[in-house]
């Protein structure tokens, strides 16, 4: 099993997102799951009523489930960005997003979805199946 403690759910159809994910994992020390893996997909029916297509990240050691801006801020924190610039990306998130939809080939629209909630306890207990998701990827 891996070290980490926190999984990053993104978008696997656009390319820009894979990448970042990529980096992401290397500097934030996270592992990534694409939105559309079959573990995500499980992990987020456990934690929400309606899942939010939008950047998520599981935070397993707090037990704390972010998403949208508040996903992006804590990845650039993690990654040890300088409090100014992960500033300008929690900020401008949505139009960051937006920008990376209309130039990729990435599902159109995300949700407005920007929040930082208690993870439940089905989520939780899904951290082997998401981090072994995230080896098979």
């Amino acid at each position: 099993m891996s070290s980490s403690n926190a999984v990053l759910l993104f978008d696997g159809n656009c390319q820009f997102c894979s990448r970042a994910a990529a980096i992401a994992q290397r500097t934030a020390r996270t592992e990534v799951v694409p939105w559309e893996h079959e573990a995500a997909q499980i992990f987020l029916s456990a934690q929400f009523d309606s899942i939010p297509f939008s950047l998520v990240l599981a935070d397993f050691k707090h037990q704390e489930v972010h998403v949208g801006r508040n996903a992006a801020r804590k990845i650039s924190d993690r990654a040890g960005l300088p409090s100014f610039a992960a500033g300008a990306i929690e900020t401008n998130y949505e139009s960051l997003a937006q920008l990376t939809r209309e130039t990729s080939d990435a599902k159109p629209d995300f949700d407005l979805v920007h929040e930082t909630v208690a993870m439940t306890e089905n989520a939780f207990h899904q951290l082997d199946d998401l981090l072994a998701a995230a080896g098979s990827v």
